[in-house]
């Protein structure tokens, strides 16, 4: 019988044993009522009761690596995770956003010269900085080591995308997205080039470029 458990507005007896009435938790043997995002709270319970992934820090809360929309803890994305939301993917890591249902950083429309696709990545939507991406046709999307780059070799880039000059930037300024592949190292172009693999380099895909060596660009 539910008075046989004692406060009937928490407890009731389901089974043939006492226990708390659904949207009550149980702590330290007494049944106490579910907490909502934001309120006041003793164990995690608590709050996961009406909010998953959420846990008790004082006051119900989403933890690390989660936002809050709605009333909900949405988990993080990782680059080129399924998202909903701009924040699933920032909460991951600041730069990425929600493009066409995926995680990852603004990518420009590209560009074909020559035979080879050129775009800039990893800028603003206004498309005219951010980090070098090439490819072959058909192949995948990669990077320029900054080994040697320079105005004269970020003014072909930016010309072949349209500009009329470019500033160069080195050191991974724009990042290098969620896959890092340098396709070009050592370029070294003369200015006259209407694209930079016109240009003298090291050979396809031979590098000795790491993380923190990807090129980038301002185009003018």
């Amino acid at each position: 019988m539910d008075h046989e458990c004692g406060d009937e507005t928490t407890k009731h007896c389901p089974s043939g044993s006492c226990a708390c009435r659904p949207n009550y938790v149980s702590v330290e043997g007494v049944c106490k009522p579910a907490k909502n995002l934001g309120e006041a709270c003793t164990v995690n319970e608590e709050c996961t009761m009406t909010t998953a992934n959420s846990i008790c820090s004082g006051t119900c809360t989403c933890p690390a690596a989660h936002w809050e929309h709605s009333g909900t803890c949405r988990p993080s994305v990782a680059y080129g995770g399924s998202c909903t939301y701009d924040q699933d993917c920032s909460t991951h890591d600041a730069r990425f956003a929600c493009y066409s249902g995926t995680c990852s950083d603004y990518v420009c429309s590209p560009v074909s010269v020559g035979g080879y696709e050129y775009r800039l990545a990893g800028g603003t939507s206004a498309c005219i900085t951010g980090r070098v991406e090439l490819r072959s046709p058909g192949g995948q999307w990669g990077h320029v080591c900054d080994d040697g780059w320079d105005d004269v070799d970020a003014g072909v880039f930016c010309r072949s995308l349209g500009f009329n000059a470019g500033t160069f930037a080195c050191c991974s300024t724009h990042g290098y997205g969620g896959v890092l592949k340098f396709h070009m190292d050592d370029v070294a172009c003369g200015g006259s080039e209407n694209h930079l693999m016109a240009c003298s380099y090291g050979g396809w895909d031979q590098h000795n470029c790491g993380s923190s060596e990807v090129s980038s660009v301002t185009c003018s």
